[in-house]
């Protein structure tokens, strides 16, 4: 699971989390998306601007509610993305083990762009294309 991290888990995670979703799956990749808050109390709903900024994206953020984040939800996250170096830390404090996971949002932008996209021949068993289905042969 690819997990985002801010303060209140109603408007940078859950917008984070909803436009990834959004990618992936238009990506025809199917792997699970999160966010959970620092400081966030449990099933609040996501803030009127960040359902209106979404909604010009034809992405519906209406239906999420905020979770606060704890040790479980961090065991299951193969990559964190923390919204700031205080949520990072929040991170390590709560799962020291998490570190080499965890990433501000900007490292991750520019890693990947580092990166790029996969090679038409390259193994699918890795990373975001682990359950990504290999193109067929012809």
């Amino acid at each position: 699971m690819i997990l985002f991290v801010c303060t209140g888990n109603i408007c940078r995670s859950p917008m984070g989390e909803a436009l990834l979703r959004h990618h992936l799956t238009a990506a025809g990749a199917d792997r699970p998306v999160a966010s959970a808050g620092t400081h966030a109390m449990d099933g609040g709903p996501a803030t009127g601007h960040g359902i209106e900024v979404l909604a010009d994206r034809d992405i519906d953020l209406t239906g999420h509610r905020s979770r606060h984040l704890d040790a479980e939800v961090i065991d299951d996250a193969d990559l964190i993305v923390a919204m700031t170096r205080r949520h990072e830390a929040a991170v390590a404090r709560l799962d020291p083990t998490a570190r080499g996971r965890t990433f501000l949002v900007g490292e991750v932008v520019r890693l990947g762009g580092q990166v790029g996209p996969p090679a038409a021949d390259e193994a699918s068993g890795r990373g975001l294309h682990a359950s990504t289905p290999p193109a067929a042969a012809t």
